[in-house]
């Protein structure tokens, strides 16, 4: 992002380190692997001839499995499947009885214990034809807590914690981060922090959509959200630099989505915005008018004016004029430049005695230690006589 570089810096580094983290606390890893013990047990690598025996074996079980499931028995089904991935992980069908695996729980009405099932699937098969389908059958259960986020009492009660649910779409733009599913995602991490108040945590979700997908239509709904949550914080609080970072937000958006539907709401935000600093202006003014400073309240009511048909327009300009017919000197002309008083010369002054004295060399007189040092100094060539004429 052009813009927001004083709020954004510090976000892209906390950005940074929260993708890491979370590539580190998401990232299939054994615990040996993580705490740095335990021994890895050894991966004997079947021959050709006996995978092609496994193949043969794992795809009866699997046909077995298939009408145990289409008959209704799902529990048997479910059980046969995970024989499969134990006895032959390293056949198709494993693959396909792990996907089954998730497909179950979504059908017994279990879609978390089915997202982490959809995981494994994702961990341990990334190139089988299944994945893609794997990655949407997620984001829907992710999706779906979202739509239907319920909250309870301290958590209790709830559909879901909201942590459970920013790990679920954290996860699934990890898995994929150039699928369809990944930018929706980290844009619903946003929404997510956004709805239990974590403005800075939603701000950070929102700046990595804008960042990594730009150009796309859910970069400039992010892009819009960031201007909204800025809006909405700057109206709570009295620092400037708030209401300088909601302008650039708006600014941003226009500069890049002008041509989106919501740049009519950015153009709307970006008029009330200049209304309240205008409005603000008016108030200081009319502050140090009340307190005798004339020269203050001149400039602010000058800033007022420079904005025709704003709110404040005719009374700054009636308050001006009313300064200036006390002391026209306290009203600056339009195009005239602030007077600056330059400093008098110092040869002008008194007590003006000349330059400094140039430092002498304070360094002590260097040992002679060769016959060159001794050797005494010619003297220079005498010049010719010039000859006189007669």
């Amino acid at each position: 992002m052009a813009s927001l570089s004083i709020y954004f810096s510090r976000i892209r580094v906390v950005s940074c380190l929260l993708l890491s983290l979370s590539v580190m606390l998401l990232s299939p890893a054994p615990a040996e692997a993580i705490l740095g013990f335990g021994k890895k047990k050894k991966s004997i690598v079947p021959s050709e001839a006996e995978m092609v025996g496994q193949h043969s074996e794992a795809n009866q079980m699997y046909a077995e499995a298939q009408q145990l499931q289409n008959s209704g028995s799902d529990k048997k089904a479910r059980g046969l499947y995970k024989s499969i991935i134990k006895q032959f992980p390293l056949t198709t069908a494993a693959a396909h009885s792990q996907f089954q695996l998730g497909a179950l729980l979504e059908k017994a009405n279990k879609p978390k214990k089915a997202f982490e099932e959809y995981q494994e699937f994702i961990n341990a098969y990334k190139d089988n034809d299944l994945f893609k389908e794997a990655l949407k059958r997620q984001y829907h259960i992710a999706n779906y807590y979202l739509e239907n986020q319920k909250s309870g009492f301290l958590g209790f009660g709830a559909n879901i914690q909201p942590s459970k649910l920013i790990e679920f779409f954290t996860q699934i733009s990890i898995n994929a981060p150039y699928s369809q599913e990944a930018p929706k995602s980290l844009f619903n991490v946003g929404v997510v922090n956004s709805r239990t108040g974590k403005i800075d945590e939603s701000l950070l979700a929102y700046a990595s959509v804008v960042e990594r997908y730009p150009g796309t239509p859910i970069a400039a709904k992010a892009q819009y959200e960031i201007v909204q949550l800025l809006g909405s914080t700057g109206d709570k609080s009295y620092n400037p630099a708030n209401s300088r970072q909601h302008r650039e937000a708006a600014e941003d958006f226009l500069n890049q989505y002008g041509g989106d539907a919501l740049a009519s709401d950015v153009k709307a935000e970006l008029g009330k915005l200049e209304d309240k600093d205008l409005e603000k202006s008016f108030n200081i003014g009319r502050f140090y008018e009340k307190q005798g400073k004339y020269r203050s309240a001149a400039v602010y009511y000058q800033e007022v004016i420079a904005h025709p048909g704003s709110q404040h327009y005719d009374a700054a300009k009636a308050r001006l004029g009313n300064l200036a017919e006390h002391d026209p000197s306290i009203v600056r002309k339009t195009g005239t430049p602030r007077r600056v008083e330059t400093p008098p010369k110092l040869s002008k002054r008194k007590d003006y005695h000349g330059p400094p004295p140039p430092k002498l060399d304070s360094s002590s007189p260097r040992m002679r230690t060769s016959p060159a040092d001794v050797t005494p100094i010619s003297a220079p060539p005498a010049s010719p006589t010039p000859k006189t004429e007669n």
